[in-house]
C-alpha cells in the first residue's frame, strides 16, 4: 500500500491511498496515515480511487481517524472509492460518519 499527500491552496489536505487496505496494507501505511492526517489540521480528503480492496481493519482505521478529526472540530471525507470498496463502506455504515463524494470539488466544498 502507498500513501501520497498534498496540501491544496485552500489549506485542504488530500491524502491518496493506493493498494489494498487489508492487514498488510494498513500495517504498511497506518502510522504514516495517522501522522499525515494529524498534522493536516482540520480538513482532510482521503482519495480512495486507487484502493482496490477494503478489509474491516481498513474501515476501522478510517473510522478512528475520522473520529479523532471530528473531535478536534475538523472533518474528513472520502473521494471516489471504487464500486466494490464503496459498497463495503456503505454496507458497514461508514458513510454516515465519513461522507463519500465522487469529485474533488464537491468533496472540498463539503469541508
Amino acid at each position: 500500500m502507498k500513501l501520497e499527500s498534498q496540501t491544496l491552496e485552500n489549506g485542504i489536505r488530500v491524502v491518496k491511498l493506493e493498494g489494498k487496505m487489508d492487514i498488510q496494507g494498513v500495517n504498511q501505511v497506518g502510522e504514516e496515515f495517522g501522522s499525515t492526517v494529524e498534522e493536516a489540521a482540520k480538513q482532510i480528503v482521503v482519495d480512495m480511487s486507487a484502493v482496490s480492496f477494503m478489509a474491516s481493519l481498513g474501515m476501522r482505521t478510517l473510522m478512528i481517524t475520522a473520529r479523532g478529526i471530528n473531535g478536534k472540530g475538523g472533518k474528513m471525507v472520502l473521494l471516489q472509492p471504487q464500486p466494490l470498496v464503496k459498497e463495503a463502506l456503505v454496507t458497514a455504515g461508514i458513510d454516515r460518519l465519513i461522507p463519500i463524494y465522487d469529485d474533488i470539488e464537491t468533496a472540498c466544498s463539503a469541508l
